[in-house]
């Protein structure tokens, strides 16, 4: 199976809740996938081209924003659940970040990335940059669940969010 499938299935499966942070919108992958769950999608990016190219195939069905992962734009608490898919290892402070996505939101975050062992085939990134990042979140958060594939893996704070809404 394709690593992305493979990622689509988990993310899927995790509680995500209704409005839903995607991190690092890229060539949007994760938007078309979050849309399809019938979720209130906010995405950021802080390029400007990852953002029109998601302006182009999504529309309106998605709130957009150019923000870095490491200062974002949102009052504590104001997301659902946070996702985070193939963008960690461009975060520029990858502690900095996570304790960003988790002011952020009430609930889940679920953070997947390329293992080092995607390095070159499914990414252009080599493998010792692919686990740098990885260790680096690994230590920064080691109460999170840690689900590691052939060629990606999940960091995932598990947490209900169904608590009371921040607006």
């Amino acid at each position: 199976m394709d690593p992305r499938e493979e990622v689509a299935a988990f993310i899927r499966g995790l509680p995500l809740g209704r409005r839903v942070l995607d991190v690092g919108t890229g060539f949007g992958y994760s938007l078309g996938m979050l849309l399809s769950m019938g979720l209130e999608v906010h995405s950021v990016d802080p390029d400007e081209e990852a953002l029109e190219r998601a302006r182009k195939v999504h529309g309106e069905s998605v709130r957009l924003y150019r923000a870095g992962a490491e200062e974002l734009p949102f009052p504590d608490g104001y997301f659902d659940s946070a996702v985070s898919i193939f963008s960690l290892h461009h975060f520029s402070d990858i502690p900095r970040a996570i304790a960003e996505i988790e002011r952020v939101t009430r609930g889940i975050v679920a953070l997947v990335d390329w293992a080092p062992s995607a390095g070159g085939l499914y990414n252009p990134h080599g493998p010792e940059e692919l686990a740098r990042a990885m260790e680096l979140a690994m230590r920064t958060r080691p109460n999170y669940r840690r689900v590691v594939r052939g060629y990606w893996y999940a960091l995932v704070r598990e947490r209900d969010p169904s608590g009371p809404r921040s607006t």
